[in-house]
């Protein structure tokens, strides 16, 4: 990467057709769903059934449409943890909505957190490489293939049951969801993040991305432990090749990277390598990652004394992301430290850290938590002249 020591940080927009074709999929979900629904409403009709029987029927099949999605959400990553499970991966998460399991030193517990623009994600602790090989396809298409499977499974039980029963067009709807919910994930597409398809293809190509994909999952089965990254070994937040960088999975560990310098305090160090990333035009640096580092970058920023290069990279764009993601310990410490060290509101201030406290007691990953609770400590200490770390 080049050596760009200028301060302004150039955001780098472009429009992510992906998030589009999503958003046509979920379209394709309703119209489809649409179709079957009135089609099994013209042949209920047809029997003469009271309007009343008809609205409750109606009520029921649109209430059944979300029930679909939620069903092929749950099938989906019980898929990525079947097929993981066979070709020697470990249970580590496995998320649904805002309920997630996770598997802790003392056995398995159910705690909450949310991830905005996600359903579900099951992450699982990766088998040893040999030969500097490791399975992936599985593993990473595994939540199609169950999608389809289901599907097709659904799709005949439904061809045995009478055309005019409700549950007919239920099961043909769930059917449905499944096969459209498994196009975006399936086929190779490459967003903010690449989708299983992608990493199911790509993976084998790579071998710096291979490396860095089951970097990630031992990050992560890391973390849910407990784990800060400063604990971690430093080998795994290896600078990555240039070349690399344009790969968003070995970008993913440039991030990771950035974390650990944060944790370990090295503020200068972690501005300096922040805005590196963010201006590098070879970065494929997009999406959440981008927006994860600024908020560290406003936090250095701050700590540093220096709240009108603070300020302004709290913008319009980055306020609605800190919005929908408003549940994360990241996004609850920026704002505290913003509100504290840049805006000086002091009824901001306090009630954001009522919120951070809230939060942090229901938080399932404790080494996040105590690593946020020392970047606000340091930086009350600023205001304060001690070195209070704040408790919860």
């Amino acid at each position: 990467m080049k050596n760009q020591a200028q301060k302004t940080v150039q955001p780098q927009k472009k429009s992510n057709w992906t998030q589009w074709f999503m958003v046509g999929c979920m379209v394709l979900i309703g119209l489809v769903c649409g179709i079957l629904i009135m089609s099994h409403m013209e042949k209920v009709a047809d029997t003469g059934a009271p309007g009343w029987q008809l609205m409750v029927r109606l009520l029921l099949l649109f209430v059944g449409m979300y029930a679909g999605l939620l069903v092929q959400i749950v099938v989906h990553e019980l898929g990525h943890l079947v097929f993981g499970l066979l070709t020697g991966y470990g249970f580590s998460s496995f998320r649904i909505g805002s309920l997630i399991l996770i598997k802790k030193p003392d056995g398995l517990k159910l705690r909450r957190v949310s991830l905005a623009g996600t359903g579900g994600q099951c992450l699982m602790a990766p088998p040893e490489m040999k030969d500097g090989k490791m399975p992936y396809v599985l593993y990473n298409l595994g939540g199609v293939l169950m999608n389809l499977f289901f599907s097709a499974l659904l799709f005949g039980v439904s061809l045995l049951i009478a055309s005019q029963s409700a549950w007919r067009t239920l099961f043909q709807m769930f059917a449905a969801i499944g096969v459209i919910l498994a196009i975006p994930n399936g086929l190779p597409l490459n967003g903010d993040v690449a989708n299983d398809g992608m990493n199911a293809v790509s993976l084998g190509k790579n071998p710096e991305a291979l490396t860095a994909f089951r970097t990630q999952l031992l990050i992560n089965e890391q973390v849910v432990q407990g784990k800060r990254l400063s604990d971690m070994p430093e080998e795994w937040f290896a600078m990555p090749s240039e070349e690399g960088m344009k790969n968003v999975l070995v970008v993913a560990i440039a991030v990771f990277r950035a974390n650990r310098i944060m944790d370990e305090h090295r503020f200068e160090d972690a501005k300096a390598y922040i805005r590196q990333l963010l201006n590098d035009p070879g970065v494929n640096l997009e999406g959440i990652y981008r927006k994860l580092l600024n908020c560290d970058l406003i936090y250095c920023e701050l700590v540093d004394d220096d709240p009108d290069d603070a300020l302004p990279l709290m913008d319009k764009e980055m306020r609605a992301f800190c919005k929908s993601m408003k549940t994360s310990p990241t996004i609850l410490r920026t704002e505290y430290v913003l509100a504290l060290l840049g805006e000086k509101d002091a009824q901001k201030v306090q009630k954001l850290l009522e919120i951070f406290r809230k939060r942090a007691k229901r938080y399932p990953y404790e080494g996040e938590i105590q690593a946020e609770l020392e970047l606000i400590g340091i930086a009350e200490s600023l205001v304060h002249k001690d070195e209070k770390v704040v408790d919860i």
